[in-house]
């Protein structure tokens, strides 16, 4: 997507410490581990544990929706050369993943709306000497132009924006984000915060943000970006083997994305659902769900 997808970038920093693709390619989980991707909009990011017996109504349930990757076609995407799985829309958002096949080349667009993405595979070259690669987020402004970025592979990634497709459109012009005499790559990379490795940021255990509320070892978050301005909060979750959230809401919806593993998702008085790697789901405001990783756990035991 060469635009919804640019390119993801600071892996030249991976790269230089030695975070290949191989390595990328857990998305920062063991073998066993389960790991979702989400977004967070239209309300507080807080994962507040629900009071015994809580239900979910009957208006929710009907919101609650898994969406399979491989059961999506492709939508229009003219004029970019964009295979585009639209997985959640509205008029006030999409979440979608875009591919960009190999070679294809970035056309000079321009963002007319504030983009979060996140690369879960593939290479992108977006300048001479700067190599993108996959599990790498990039928040993009509005206003921001980029061309003549080129997927060396074919690149897919994670894209949402709280508008309707599209989110960029083509353009002749630089853009007013960043300095004028550079271009919009540069400007990019020199925004504090637009591009980062996930693998550098560190997991931390839920008990530890939210102590005394009934969260065991094994299920931890990683914050990617809490976008105050746009409202929006993008995180990896990562369980163990064998692990449980307790019965947990947000009073904000959730774009949930399995990136690595299975987990078994059951929605408070609805029926659990198996989600595997490139599973979508969406979960509405304030909806009560447990989470669990049903993979054997296969480590050391305590006497």
């Amino acid at each position: 997507m060469r635009c919804t997808t640019i390119v993801h970038t600071a892996v030249l920093v991976g790269l230089l410490l030695g975070f290949g693709r191989h390595a990328d390619a857990q998305f920062g989980g063991k073998p066993g581990d389960a790991v979702i991707y989400t977004v967070t909009y239209n309300g507080s990011d807080v994962l507040q544990v629900s009071p015994l017996g809580t239900l979910n109504t009957a208006a929710n349930l009907a919101g609650f929706k898994k969406v399979p990757l491989d059961t999506v076609g492709y939508s229009d995407a003219s004029p970019f050369p964009i295979l585009r799985q639209v997985l959640y829309s509205s008029d006030r958002e999409t979440f979608q993943v875009g591919t960009d096949p190999e070679t294809t080349p970035g056309l000079h667009r321009i963002f007319t709306q504030p983009t979060k993405l996140f690369v879960s595979a593939g290479l992108n070259l977006p300048f001479t000497k700067l190599l993108g690669q996959q599990n790498t987020f990039i928040s993009f402004p509005a206003g921001l132009d980029l061309e003549k970025d080129l997927a060396l592979e074919a690149l897919s990634v994670l894209t949402w924006f709280p508008a309707p497709w599209p989110m960029i459109v083509l353009t002749e012009t630089r853009g007013p984000v960043g300095d004028p005499n550079i271009s919009g790559f540069q400007a990019l990379f020199s925004l504090p915060d637009a591009v980062k490795l996930p693998a550098l940021i560190p997991w931390v255990n839920m008990s530890t943000l939210y102590p005394g509320a009934g969260w065991k070892a094994g299920v931890d978050l990683k914050l990617l970006e809490q976008d105050t301005r746009v409202g929006s909060t993008v995180r990896l979750m990562k369980m163990r083997p064998g692990t449980q959230t307790p019965s947990f809401r947000t009073a904000g919806h959730n774009h949930m994305f399995i990136l690595q593993g299975s987990v078994t998702v059951t929605p408070a008085g609805g029926a659990p659902i198996v989600m595997n790697k490139n599973d979508y789901v969406f979960v509405p405001q304030n909806f009560t769900v447990t989470i669990a990783n049903p993979a054997a756990y296969t480590g050391p035991v305590r006497k």
